[in-house]
């Protein structure tokens, strides 16, 4: 995993680009919890690249788990590239919350609602429960970007008591797997979370710095009830909405 370190401060000690506002109506968060090793996931991840990565409102997101890396399936095992320990966690502390057992592919739905990632129904009607929730009002964030190509968001209005999460996540990826049970496929991966970086809580007047972000990839922070409850909302790097 790439490693990445943030910090909160009170004042930037960068030259800046003009900053960029994101405001008014966040973004809906969808997790889709998958893997490489897993032999119904790629369905859901092609519907997540078709349907929901480029959809204006909605930051789609793949979390590889690691739960697959070390199953053998005829004779071999894959280990997923982008899997990570914390994202089994992440999706262990859902379980719990909906008193089920974890599986892949699994979408998580603003941290409220849980789907199978290759239900495009049930995972629409979630996307549309959640955008009348309106947890992220009172939140205004914007984004600055210095010379280096490092990213920072100010916290300008804060709402409820929230823990941020500063994301960083790779658009795409082609893997060409050679075992488990997707031996032998070319696997195209969309936003595939490669930095989670989870900051405690925040309020009005605090900076986020989320780091430099390399070509190819995109950054977003995303605010989230204590003790991984509902999510409130989310904010991409960018001055462009959707």
């Amino acid at each position: 995993m790439r490693q990445t370190f943030f910090y909160l401060s009170l004042f930037a000690a960068f030259v800046m680009t003009p900053a960029s506002r994101a405001e008014q109506n966040s973004l809906v968060v969808l997790e889709l919890f998958t893997s490489q090793g897993c032999y119904s996931c790629p369905k859901a991840e092609e519907l997540l690249a078709d349907q929901f990565v480029n959809r204006p409102g909605v930051l789609a997101l793949e979390l590889h788990v690691d739960y697959w890396d070390t199953l053998v399936y005829g004779g071999s095992s894959w280990k997923d590239p982008f899997s990570s320990r914390s994202f089994t966690q992440r999706q262990r502390t859902y379980a719990q919350k909906y008193l089920r057992n974890p599986f892949t592919p699994q979408m998580i739905i603003q941290g409220a609602f849980s789907a199978s990632g290759s239900n495009r129904n049930a995972i629409e009607h979630a996307i549309d429960q959640a955008k009348e929730m309106k947890f992220a009002e009172g939140w205004e964030m914007a984004f600055t970007q210095n010379i280096d190509g490092a990213w920072q968001a100010t916290i300008e209005k804060s709402g409820e008591v929230a823990e941020a999460i500063a994301v960083v996540f790779l658009h795409e990826a082609t893997t060409d797997v050679k075992g488990g049970e997707n031996g032998g496929k070319l696997l195209s991966n969309h936003n595939i979370v490669t930095s989670f970086n989870q900051l405690g809580t925040i309020s009005a007047g605090d900076t986020i710095d989320i780091g430099t972000v390399n070509a190819g990839e995109g950054c977003a922070i995303i605010l989230q009830r204590v003790q991984q409850g509902p999510i409130l909302g989310a904010w991409p790097c960018s001055a462009e909405r959707g």
